[in-house]
C-alpha cells in the first residue's frame, strides 16, 4: 500500500519503500533503499531523491522531465 508521508525537509514519500539489490561484480552487491522524493523543484526542474546505499543516507538531484513540461 502506498504511503504518503512528508519529512521535515518537505520530502514526500508517495510510493512504497522500494529496496533493490544490485550486483556490481561477483561477490559485491549494493543494497539500495528508496526513501523519499522532495516535492519542491529547483529552478532547473530537478527534484532531490533520498535513499540509503548500504545503510548510508544519500541524496541525488534528478531531472523531473514531466514537471518541466508544466513550468
Amino acid at each position: 500500500m502506498p504511503q504518503n508521508k512528508t519529512a521535515r525537509n518537505g520530502a514526500s514519500s508517495s510510493f512504497s519503500c522500494y529496496t533493490f539489490q544490485v550486483t556490481i561484480e561477483k561477490g559485491k552487491t549494493l543494497g539500495i533503499k528508496a526513501l523519499a522524493i522532495n516535492e519542491n523543484l529547483t529552478e532547473s526542474g530537478q527534484r532531490e531523491v533520498f535513499f540509503e546505499l548500504n545503510g548510508q543516507l544519500r541524496s541525488v538531484f534528478i531531472q523531473d522531465k514531466e514537471a518541466v513540461k508544466v513550468i
